[in-house]
């Protein structure tokens, strides 16, 4: 069985839109107070997306998309980076990198839930006993 996409994928897909539109609003022209007020209210967006949209099972390391979790935290890391380079410098260079980490990790995340396959919750086999004096 597949997963679905649920709330938290579309909570994380709205705030990395704000993400976005604060980045193409400051490309237009838009007086938003400088490089590194963008860079941070982009890198809270995209900090917020990533922990609204994480899946319990990603930290568990198991099942066939553990490269794909590996991966994605790779490139969590480099965008990490990225930001925090960009809100240090103010550089619109780094801005711009910050906005494709995040746009990558989105639509990677976004992938992994829709094609990773569901583990049923395992049930208990054997009820518990009870104490018995003797």
């Amino acid at each position: 069985m597949r997963n679905r996409l649920d709330v938290t994928d579309l909570v994380a897909g709205l705030l990395v839109a704000a993400g976005l539109t604060i980045y193409a609003a400051g490309i237009a022209g838009a007086d938003l107070g400088g490089t590194r007020a963008r860079a941070s209210a982009v890198f809270l967006f995209g900090a917020l997306a990533c922990g609204v949209g994480a899946r319990r099972d990603a930290f568990q390391g198991e099942g066939a998309s553990s490269r794909a979790i590996a991966a994605l935290n790779a490139a969590g890391i480099v965008t990490l980076i990225v930001g925090i380079t960009a809100i240090v410098l103010g550089s619109e260079g780094y801005l711009a990198a910050l906005i494709v980490g995040i746009g990558a990790l989105f639509l990677g995340a976004t992938a992994r839930h829709m094609l990773a396959t569901s583990t049923p919750t395992p049930t208990p086999t054997t009820q518990p006993r009870e104490l018995v004096k003797r």
